[in-house]
């Protein structure tokens, strides 16, 4: 298990009493910009070498007021990309990948307009070359979750332990898989997916992030215990 620092240029609450454990954790607030879009984040990158699987786990709580409106992004992703740029494909919203580029995978929550109580429930927003086009022409990530009666609204104001997997594919084959835990229990497990073509395509950035589309009041979120790994980590109280 690879446990990341985040360094002092950060946000950092140094309240114990706000972390999950402890001396502090990550503060990051979307502040109001009167229905503008607002966001910060940080991101982690584990060489240009990659992984064909990680398990990404942290801890994330949301403030007791947090209300994004309907649409934001917020806790955490993988990435997979080619060569070793490590900022490659951020800024491709919108477009699919080709296979031989990057895919992606956010653990996230939505309201459905409005159609769940804050935060919304929890899904997999994805990025990859089999994904379905949107309705508008553009290829924004599908919204890969559970059926409507297993869906979780995670509750504000207490820490979630949040984990994901990816496992790439190998080329040529559809045998890559996608999964999450919320709470060390399985949430959804996927199968049989094609991510990529090229094998130089691997997982090698993380991000923690907040990002509100239309921002109209300040919202924050805190992340803490953040693990990164080849193998299933669990919450923190189980090790």
């Amino acid at each position: 298990i690879y446990t990341l620092s985040l360094h002092d240029a950060l946000p950092i609450s140094t309240d114990a009493g706000l972390a999950h454990a402890g001396r502090g954790c990550l503060r990051l607030t979307a502040v109001a910009r009167d229905g503008r879009e607002s966001g910060v984040g940080a991101s982690g990158w584990f060489g240009p070498q990659g992984y064909d699987r990680v398990y990404f786990r942290r801890y994330l709580k949301f403030a007791d007021d947090y209300d994004q409106g309907n649409l934001n992004h917020v806790g955490g992703g993988l990435a997979a990309v080619a060569g070793a740029d490590r900022y490659r494909a951020m800024g491709s919203a919108g477009l699919r990948p080709r296979g031989d580029d990057h895919f992606n995978a956010a653990f996230e929550p939505w309201r459905d307009w409005g159609r769940y109580s804050a935060p919304g429930y929890m899904f997999l927003y994805t990025y990859w070359m089999d994904m379905r086009r949107d309705r508008d022409g553009h290829y924004w990530g599908n919204m890969l979750g559970p059926e409507k009666d297993d869906r979780v609204v995670p509750a504000r104001g207490r820490w979630h332990c949040l984990e994901h997997m990816i496992a790439c594919n190998t080329p040529g084959k559809a045998n890559g898989e996608l999964a999450a835990w919320i709470d060390g229990k399985l949430y959804v497990h996927y199968k049989g997916l094609r991510w990529r073509t090229s094998a130089d395509v691997k997982l090698k950035r993380f991000d923690l992030g907040l990002y509100v589309h239309q921002a109209r009041k300040d919202n924050t979120v805190w992340y803490d215990d953040v693990a990164i790994s080849t193998g299933y980590i669990g919450p923190a109280t189980d090790r």
